[in-house]
């Protein structure tokens, strides 16, 4: 036979589940977690490196914003990006920039070798 207390600890803790489960299906607490933060203003030192920054959140939040148009996506994709979306982001606004960027760099390294000979 279980003693009384127990199964009193056993009915609480039962309680505070299903009230805050009745809570996030009603959408009460869940957009208390899911609050938007503003971007600070970019000053890395580099224009370049500023620019592909602003290239990428630009770029996130188009993805984000097409998958409201497309069927079979989990409701959260419809407001967070997905690990592709970030990865193609990153791929096309700071992994090429990058990319570019020292490919001129050792192109001017270059030319500067040639002139010193």
């Amino acid at each position: 036979m279980m003693p009384i207390r127990k199964y009193n600890n056993i009915v609480y803790l039962v309680t505070i589940i299903t009230s805050f489960g009745l809570l996030l299906s009603f959408n009460i607490v869940s957009n208390a977690f899911s609050e938007a933060v503003p971007l600070v203003d970019i000053h890395t030192g580099s224009s370049s490196t500023d620019q592909s920054i602003l290239h990428f959140f630009s770029c996130v939040h188009k993805a984000v914003h097409s998958n409201l148009h497309k069927s079979g996506l989990s409701f959260y994709f419809t407001h967070e990006p997905t690990r592709n979306e970030v990865a193609d982001c990153y791929h096309q606004a700071i992994k090429d920039n990058n990319d570019n960027n020292d490919n001129n760099d050792n192109n001017d390294n270059n030319d500067n070798n040639n002139n010193n000979e």
